[in-house]
């Protein structure tokens, strides 16, 4: 009889398992459509956190610093990136333009040919690509504009109780997990320090790099800034390289073109302000609390980018290094024989 007991329960178990897996399933399906925005919104509230709780000190309502924020957040991200993304929609193929002149110009052909190389169809190429990929993106992001507000509502909503409730969440999420309590102390310790490494250390000083990019071409009056600029958010996760693959050229073309003012003070300011930025702006936003290689990240970018979209800039470095991280816990952590 007690071996039938037990069998009973052992089959509860399962089934109740699979109930779980199943609504769990069920669940993504019904979040899918608005999976970005959700995840947008959870990576926003978190990086907007430190400022609503001093505010929340100030105001001594909670309900009142949320709603401050999320107009906060509208104001200074939503609202402008509708611009952004309309005219860097329209620069992009004007780059792609004016790169396929500058490509078959004579005083380019003829530097590269002295210098021993053939890279005007490869470079040409990765420029239609990027092109292609912009423009077919463009009525994915600018269009649907219903789903897009719908989209933009339910983040809004998800921000102003993650701002009021997140800490109580994570409370209720590290109760959850079936781990030692020492283990679940620094899973979430790391887990803090990680994400703002990737939000702030990583993806913060790309977005920093490529726009002060793009004003300095604006400075110059170099065309298509926006599109450099964007350019060079994606290309600064490369080590060394990085943001040197444009401003560079522009800066050699600019010379070219007998603009010294302009090329001289792109190359200059492009050796001592954009490539130094990560000497100043990580150490100040996240000291010495997380590190992680730039491989992770490079890859975290470049696959987040192709699975995720725009979203995959943030999401995917922090998937790779919560995946090194949780690697590096189990190794730690003694096993019971």
């Amino acid at each position: 009889m007690g071996e039938v007991t037990i069998d009973k329960r052992h089959l509860f178990h399962y089934v109740l398992i699979g109930i779980l897996l199943s609504l769990i399933y069920l669940t993504f399906l019904l979040l899918k459509p608005f999976l970005t925005y959700l995840i947008m919104g959870l990576i926003l509230s978190y990086l907007f956190h430190p400022l609503y709780k001093r505010l929340a000190k100030k105001t001594g309502r909670e309900w009142i610093s949320s709603i401050i924020m999320l107009l906060l957040i509208l104001c200074i991200i939503v609202i402008p990136s509708f611009f952004i993304i309309s005219g860097l929609v329209t620069q992009t193929s004007a780059a792609y333009d004016t790169f396929s002149t500058l490509l078959s110009s004579s005083q380019l052909h003829e530097l590269i040919t002295n210098l021993g190389m053939d890279v005007t169809g490869t470079v040409q190429g990765v420029a239609t690509q990027a092109r292609d990929y912009v423009l077919s993106a463009a009525p994915n992001i600018i269009g649907g504009v219903a789903n897009m507000l719908i989209g933009l509502f339910i983040m809004f909503f998800l921000m102003y109780y993650a701002f009021i409730d997140g800490e109580r969440w994570l409370v209720k999420l590290e109760r959850g997990l079936p781990l030692e309590p020492k283990v679940k102390k620094q899973l979430f310790n790391k887990l803090g320090d990680l994400t703002g490494a990737v939000m702030y250390g990583q993806v913060l000083s790309a977005i920093i790099q490529g726009s002060l990019g793009g004003l300095l071409f604006f400075a110059f009056g170099i065309d298509n800034y926006l599109f450099w600029g964007a350019l060079m958010i994606l290309l600064s996760f490369i080590p060394v390289l990085g943001t040197p693959l444009v401003w560079v050229p522009i800066g050699i073309t600019e010379l070219l073109q007998h603009n010294y003012i302009s090329g001289i003070g792109i190359l200059l300011l492009g050796a001592t302000v954009i490539m130094n930025i990560d000497n100043f702006i990580k150490p100040y936003l996240i000291g010495s609390k997380a590190k992680i290689s730039p491989l992770l990240i490079l890859l975290g970018v470049l696959g987040g980018l192709k699975l995720f979209g725009f979203i995959g800039l943030f999401l995917g470095p922090l998937v790779l290094a919560l995946l090194h991280t949780v690697m590096d816990l189990l190794n730690e952590t003694p096993r019971k024989t």
